[in-house]
């Protein structure tokens, strides 16, 4: 055969996909299968120690050799917020009583020295901790807190930081002044130190990091019937920002934490082609052009005996444009 390269088919706008050879044109046509994107293969809630699951638990086990990727879950429901009544002039006052502004301004005060209020409302402060004299009233400026039910106090500390999501009007983040368990209403409560300007209880909360350092090991097989492996550790920055690998897992078998988990993770398949992935072919494979940049790095070889190309590091996105050239 004459010794001629063949542009072969470009995968532009393609949006899942796993490279192969077209049965129908050998050596000539290579294609991406349309794929869905599958999302768990496992989820849990809190973990009270190290443990384990088998594949009798998974489900939506990967279509094609996919990366794995981890990220964190909240059980944590928004079940009341901090309220109290507006503030009236010239009233008695007692240690302990809390009111809002006339105008609400996202924050609560409560009484620390009883009195009577003066016959003109304050100017308020609007910094936790901070005091203002009202007649012989003084008054300490504290933030709302975000009520969730149960005692869940040891998930949280003063100065984490936890996001609001799916609420009405609070959606954010919001850094925790301090953490109380109210035995009486069974309520744990997260008092703010930024205003929170909505009341309305609804909406979830996470914390960046809550189960920062915890390493989850994710063991399988590949396309190949090869065992697979790969231990992820979680990061600090969870709630936003998931945890990917890179190896490619057509059957997950089992899924096992190193210590307790807090809230929840969810462990799922990226939309990223798991690695090593092979571009097979009857004939001599070259080489890769990757979004239109020739392309056959330390990361691309080629297999002469298989007449593969392999990628084992990096990722190989949906949304890249390959074209692949093949010598007949």
């Amino acid at each position: 055969m004459a010794n001629t390269r063949k542009r072969i088919y470009n995968t532009a706008a393609i949006s899942e996909g796993l490279i192969k050879v077209s049965p129908a044109m050998p050596r000539q046509f290579v294609y991406m299968d349309l794929l869905a994107y599958n999302t768990a293969v496992y989820s849990t809630g809190a973990q009270s120690a190290n443990g384990n699951v088998s594949s009798s638990s998974l489900t939506n086990q990967p279509d094609v050799p996919r990366a794995v990727k981890i990220s964190e879950t909240y059980a944590y429901t928004i079940a009341s917020i901090r309220t109290a009544s507006a503030w009236v002039a010239s009233t008695a006052y007692s240690a302990g009583d809390e009111v809002e502004p006339t105008t609400a301004n996202g924050f609560v005060y409560v009484c620390t020295t009883a009195g009577t209020s003066d016959a003109s409302e304050p100017t308020w402060p609007t910094t936790v901790g901070d005091t203002v004299t009202d007649g012989t009233v003084v008054w300490t400026c504290h933030g709302r807190w975000f009520g969730i039910s149960g005692d869940v106090s040891s998930d949280f500390s003063a100065n984490d930081v936890i996001t609001v999501y799916g609420s009405t009007g609070n959606d954010g983040d919001y850094t925790l002044y301090s953490v109380t368990y109210d035995s009486g209403t069974t309520t744990t409560r997260l008092e703010v130190k930024s205003a929170v300007t909505d009341t309305t209880a609804d909406g979830s909360i996470g914390v960046n990091g809550l189960n920062s350092g915890v390493k989850i090991t994710i063991e399988g097989y590949d396309q190949y019937g090869d065992s697979v492996s790969e231990t992820l550790t979680m990061s600090s920055t969870g709630l936003t920002t998931a945890v990917s690998g890179n190896q490619a897992f057509l059957y997950v078998t089992k899924i096992s934490w190193d210590s307790a988990i807090k809230g929840g993770i969810l462990v799922g398949m990226t939309s990223t082609i798991g690695l090593p992935v092979n571009i097979r072919e009857s004939g001599d494979l070259k080489f890769v052009t990757i979004n239109k940049v020739p392309y056959l790095g330390s990361d691309f070889t080629v297999n002469s005996v298989y007449d593969t190309i392999k990628k084992t590091s990096g990722t190989i996105s949906a949304n890249d444009d390959w074209l692949v050239h093949i010598e007949a």
